[in-house]
């Protein structure tokens, strides 16, 4: 290994050990709107605070790392504010700076649920997340054992 190599290993040490000692929340804001949807906008995107907009109050968030994963990370859930703002703690090494999958579900009473797979998002960036009317409904998780069995029976 050469002296740049190790220094580069090292200073990746570094970062990812200091990531995992500071506190990376997953937070945002939700509102009411005419169509449901998940945003990744940057901390300071004016719509985070825009008060002209109706908070989706008394909704849920929920989220897990590597939901496809054998050993999926659940990190709990938050509930949305009078503002509509939330935050959900993430306790996992790297969270705000390495790339992890997350699967995000928001569901409230009189929401349409939304759940979407995307990159956990980094530190400086928050949710925007808008919740049309509806009916809360429960949100299918796949069954991967049962479909690969289906998948499996084509080859008998």
């Amino acid at each position: 290994m050469t002296i740049f190599g190790g220094l580069h290993a090292w200073m990746l040490t570094a970062i990812v050990s200091m990531a995992g000692c500071g506190s990376y929340a997953l937070s945002g804001r939700v509102f009411e709107g005419n169509m449901s949807s998940i945003s990744v906008v940057s901390k300071n995107d004016e719509r985070l605070a825009d008060h002209h907009t109706y908070p989706a109050t008394g909704v849920v968030i929920e989220a897990v790392i590597d939901p496809d994963a054998m050993r999926p990370i659940d990190l709990g859930q938050a509930t949305v504010d009078r503002d509509g703002r939330f935050s959900l703690p993430v306790n996992v090494t790297g969270a705000g700076v390495l790339e992890y999958q997350v699967e995000i579900t928001v569901r409230g009473r009189g929401y349409a649920p939304i759940r979407q797979s995307m990159r956990l998002p980094s530190g400086n960036k928050r949710l925007l997340i808008t919740m049309s009317q509806g009916r809360d409904a429960p949100l299918d998780k796949p069954d991967v054992i049962r479909e690969s069995i289906e998948a499996g029976k084509q080859f008998d």
